[in-house]
Parts: structure tokens; sequence; C-alpha cells
């Protein structure tokens, strides 16, 4: 008999003591549900859990969402502040790959032009050679602007000195010296001006950084609405187990009730008691 009484709903013994099969009160229902039902408990417990979880993460998805917005408007006012008319399109890692190139070739350039001083006027020249490229470039970022023109000069004059010596130091006729010194000038030259111009129209490390900063919080934004779209739909999938179990066992005590104020009243205290405050 006792086995049996198991399967027998929580609230339906209280019918049959009441005989008249009084109402008890809503948080009466939920307090015998507790205390009889071996499930309630835990889907209490795990409704709980799952609300205060879909909390937190909808609260870390606005606040990454809001870094990811003020990073985009830092990257967009920087952006505006060097590249007013938007020239600057070329990306920053490929521009700092290509000028170090050109300041390899300008370094190469060089050396072949003085290579038959000694070699520390070798090496002053070439790095006074590399110094001028750079200087160019710098000019070109707009970092320098009031050094354009004498930065051209100073560079024009270092590749006629650059002649200049390879034509002196030069051990072949004469001729041949000058087309070899002029081309390598040529190339030196044409190195120098495709860095300015490169970097004229390259985005600087600032707008690169902040670019960048704000891809990542883009990309932390998209992942923690997804995280809280996820705890959201489990707490609204645990609520309503267990606001399930309240609904059911009133719907197995008072069959006549169960769609009436008195098991709408149940349930909504039952979803109260699932959502912590």
């Amino acid at each position: 008999m006792a086995e049996a009484m198991r399967h027998l709903p929580v609230l339906l013994p209280a019918v049959i003591e009441n005989g008249a099969g009084d109402l008890p009160g809503p948080q009466e229902v939920i307090r015998r549900v507790l205390a009889s039902h071996p499930q309630a408990a835990g889907l209490l417990s795990e409704a709980r859990h799952c609300e205060t979880v879909a909390r937190t993460s909808a609260a870390q998805a606005v606040r990454r969402a809001r870094l990811s917005r003020d990073c985009e408007l830092a990257c967009e006012l920087a952006r505006r502040q060097w590249d007013p008319r938007r020239v600057r399109t070329i990306r920053w890692v490929p521009a700092a790959m290509a000028v170090l190139a050109l300041l390899g070739v300008c370094a190469g350039t060089a050396l072949s032009l003085v290579w038959g001083l000694p070699w520390l006027d070798r090496m002053v020249l070439t790095g006074a050679a590399v110094a001028a490229a750079g200087l160019l470039g710098w000019a070109g970022s707009g970092r320098w602007d009031r050094g354009t023109l004498p930065g051209r000069l100073a560079a024009l004059a270092l590749v006629c000195l650059l002649v200049a010596v390879s034509i002196l130091t030069a051990r072949r006729a004469t001729v041949i010296a000058v087309s070899q010194a002029l081309s390598l000038a040529l190339a030196l030259a044409a190195a120098g001006l495709a860095m300015f111009r490169l970097t004229g129209h390259a985005e600087n490390s600032q707008c690169w950084r902040l670019r960048r900063a704000a891809r990542r919080a883009a990309k932390g934004r998209g992942g923690a609405e997804l995280r809280a779209c996820r705890d959201r739909d489990a707490a609204v999938a645990a609520v309503a187990a267990w606001e399930s179990l309240i609904a059911e066992e009133c719907r197995l005590g008072y069959p006549a009730r169960a769609t009436g104020q008195w098991a709408q009243a149940c349930a909504a205290l039952a979803r109260e008691a699932a959502t912590p405050a």
C-alpha cells in the first residue's frame, strides 16, 4: 500500500483530508510540492541557477557592446584625423613590409655605388642613404610636412654625391662607370620616390592599432551575444520545467480549478520563485 501511495499526486491527499476540497494558497501549494515531490527542489535550483547565469551573460554582452562601440568610435575619429580625404587605403602591415623592402633596396644600391671606398666610408654613406630614404618616407606619411622640400633636396644632393663617388672610384672605362652610376642612382631615386608615395597612401600605426582593437572588440561582442542568447534559452527552458511541474500538480490535485485564476496565481508564484531578485 505504501508503494502505491508514492505514485499519487502530491496535492491529492489534501483533497481527501479536507473533504470539501478547500483550495490552499499558492505559497502552500509550492511548499507542499517542494516537501513531497522528489524532483521539485532540483528543478527550482536549476531554474534559479540558469536565470542567474542568463542575467550575468546579458550584463557581459552589454559591456562588450559598449566596449565595441567605443573602439569603433575611437578608430573612426583617428581615421578622420589622419585621413580626412580617405586617400590612405593601404593597410599598415603590407605597407610596413614594403617600406622595409625598399629600405633594403636603397641600402644595396647605395652600397654598390660606394663599393670602391674603404669599409668605414661605405658604411657611413650607405647609412646616410638609408636615413635619407627613411626621412622621405616619414615626410610622405604626413608626420614631417615642413621638411618635405628640404628632405628632397638633401636626398638629391646625397644621390649626386654617391654618383660622383662611384665614378671617381670606378676601375673601368669612364663611359661604363658613368652608365653604371646613373643606373644605380635612378634605382635609388626610384626606391626613395616609391617609399614617399607608399607612405602617403598608407594608414599609420595608430589607426592600425585602433582598427585591430575594434575588430577584436567586435568579435568579443558577437561571442558574448551568442552566449547570452544560449543562456537565456536555457533559463527559459529551466523555468518552464519548474512551472510545468507546479501546473501539473495543480491539475492532478484540483482538476476543476486547473485553468482558473487559482492555477494562474500558483504558476505566477512559481515563476517568481524561480527568478532571483
